[in-house]
């Protein structure tokens, strides 16, 4: 990204220099943050990565100048495609973590007791003074 979207050392597309670098530095920071813990996993860091870096790509092609954006100008059939799936793969992804959550068995559903008032209130209702 940073060969095709920094304008080839003009210094014109500062903007996208930051987020390639951001994006580059959260990534970073992410795999470190989940390989330090007991549970470390490269599977959670490496979706979120890609997913970082779809983010990057869809912010800097974005971009109205043409300098700073090869690809400013053509169709891109295939970044609607992969905007879509992911979207797609995401949903179906929360989804299925949500109920596949364990307080959602249903033990636990059928443990749980309804809440009954211990006292009856008696309301008046009143129509214009009637």
């Amino acid at each position: 990204m940073y060969s095709h979207y920094t304008g080839h050392g003009e210094g014109g597309c500062a903007g996208n220099t930051w987020v390639i670098t951001l994006t580059l530095l959260g990534i970073i920071a992410i795999t470190a943050i989940q390989l330090s813990g007991t549970e470390g996993s490269l599977l959670t860091s490496g979706v979120v990565s890609i997913y970082a870096i779809y983010l990057c790509f869809s912010i800097i092609s974005s971009n109205p100048k043409g300098d700073c954006n090869p690809q400013l100008g053509s169709n891109d059939i295939w970044g609607i495609t992969i905007g879509l799936l992911f979207t797609t793969i995401s949903l179906i992804w929360t989804g299925w973590s949500w109920s596949a959550e364990t307080r959602l068995t249903t033990e636990s559903v059928q443990s749980a007791k309804a809440v009954l008032p211990t006292t009856r209130i008696k309301f008046r209702y009143t129509i214009n003074g009637w």
